[in-house]
């Protein structure tokens, strides 16, 4: 009886941890000319004004959007205010945390001005020859996790 009990029981924490950790649906994309990323699978990749961001199909919410608003690694090396698909006025203050992976990908936390809010955000770079496109995360809605997922996914043509 107590075997049985056993079993029942660990195979209702195994259908527990599986419903829970939905990080195992990831899918490959395409970005512009720079290479391939992985994004979870419940994720798509639209185009507003030229640039590039990716919703979650369950909410229609803008996880990450493109920027062209590079800063440095000091308040004195701040990007360039810029309009975009989720903010009127965004700028990307300074880097805060960086961390920059072997295969031309850089991740981490940075400190934006979101129309007119400080703000802490989540980034990932990706390079490709002589060109480099960020990404900013919305809000809290993208995790660590998942910025370092897409960021070691990265590979450049």
């Amino acid at each position: 009886m107590k075997k049985v009990i056993l079993i029942f029981s660990l195979l209702i924490s195994a259908f527990i941890f599986s419903s829970c950790s939905n990080n195992s649906a990831w899918k490959t994309i395409e970005v512009l000319d720079f290479g391939t990323i992985q994004i979870p699978a419940e994720w798509y990749q639209s185009e507003h004004n030229g640039k590039i961001y990716f919703s979650d199909k369950t909410n229609d919410e803008v996880c990450l959007f493109q920027s062209y608003s590079f800063a440095g690694d000091s308040e004195n090396e701040t990007g360039d205010v810029e309009s975009n698909i989720v903010y009127d006025e965004f700028q990307n203050i300074m880097y805060t945390k960086t961390n920059v992976l072997s295969n031309s990908a850089t991740y981490g936390e940075c400190k934006v001005s979101a129309d007119g809010k400080l703000k802490k955000s989540l980034f990932v770079e990706l390079y490709s020859d002589d060109s480099c496109i960020l990404f900013v995360s919305v809000d809290n809605i993208v995790t660590d996790d998942i910025i370092k997922k897409i960021a070691e996914s990265y590979t450049a043509y």
